[in-house]
């Protein structure tokens, strides 16, 4: 899942989304991945248990995260409206092949941007353990 940022994001709105897609994305899936570009944020995740959604839907979980960040970054900043877009966009990954593709994208994206040299050097970007590429 990704959704664009209306404008780009300082450090500590980095860090206020970054928080909170961690924190809410946690609670319920099984998040693999979290990156805050400046332009864009990125998740990567399952449903809990490699099972179906169940009786709520992943972008209203992400929406809540959003709508929590913004209001963080709307009381520091005093903008009338949050600079996160409103519009999330769900990429289903169809197989292993493609999610070690989709993992290495949102990995190296903070080095591709010139954010960072390596990716662990990109303090908005989280991992759980890499996939297996075999």
């Amino acid at each position: 899942m990704a959704f664009r940022h209306r404008r780009e994001l300082d450090e500590a709105e980095r860090q206020a989304v970054f928080d909170e897609m961690r924190r809410l994305a946690m609670k319920r899936l099984d998040l693999e991945m979290v990156c805050v570009r400046p332009g864009e944020t990125e998740l990567i995740f399952r449903p809990p248990d490699g099972g179906e959604d169940g009786p709520f839907e992943f972008s209203d979980l992400i929406e809540k995260a959003k709508a929590k960040a913004g209001k963080r970054i709307i009381k520091k900043s005093g903008e009338r409206w949050a600079p996160l877009g409103m519009e999330s966009y769900d990429r289903i990954i169809r197989d292993e092949a493609e999610h070690t593709e989709r993992w290495e994208a949102v990995l190296h994206g903070p080095v591709d941007e010139g954010l960072a040299e390596e990716p662990d050097e990109y303090p908005w970007l989280w991992a759980a353990e890499a996939p297996d590429a075999g």
